[in-house]
């Protein structure tokens, strides 16, 4: 397991970094990238929905690597979400980490937690401030602990998506 997971979390690292991202932690079998932090840029979420499609592409090629070696597949969910966060160091005086927190983070994690494996499931800030990157597929509004509205969820249809060129499926904005 530990050798697995080293396998997965070095190669999403990589898409992470390689995409402009910057690893927040890693979550048991999971991790939190941020896109934007410290500071800010119109590719943002651009990015971070480009780094989601490599990294489920990158799935396919490791679980190739598993199958060959006689190991089961695994499956991510992945969820993304477009908004204003609280950056900087928290913890204690003893241990603290730079990481995020807000109702983007907390929107952001309940997205993911919808995935199953194989899916990028985006809110409609996201793929507004992506700016139709690639092919989305309408699916039902969520509701979200703390709030009062639906979320607006889209899943990418990232098999079919260039990931560069523009596509008439998704949101304007």
């Amino acid at each position: 397991i530990v050798q697995l997971l080293n396998r997965y979390f070095s190669a999403m690292t990589d898409i992470i970094f390689a995409h402009g991202g910057t690893l927040d932690k890693y979550l048991g079998d999971g991790l939190m990238a941020l896109f934007g932090a410290p500071t800010t840029t119109p590719q943002d979420a651009g990015n971070a929905l480009n780094a989601a499609v490599a990294m489920q592409r990158r799935i396919i090629s490791i679980n190739e690597e598993l199958k060959a070696e006689g190991f089961p597949e695994i499956g991510v969910g992945i969820g993304l979400h477009t908004g204003e966060v609280i950056v900087g160091y928290i913890g204690s005086e003893r241990r603290s980490e730079y990481t995020a927190i807000g109702d983007t983070v907390n929107t952001a994690s309940r997205l993911e937690s919808n995935a199953r494996g194989g899916e990028i499931l985006i809110s409609d800030a996201t793929a507004k401030a992506a700016r139709g990157r690639n092919k989305l597929v309408t699916r039902e509004p969520i509701m979200v602990k703390n709030r009062e509205q639906p979320v607006v969820l889209w899943e990418v249809d990232w098999q079919k998506s260039s990931g560069a060129l523009p596509t008439n499926q998704s949101p304007s904005g």
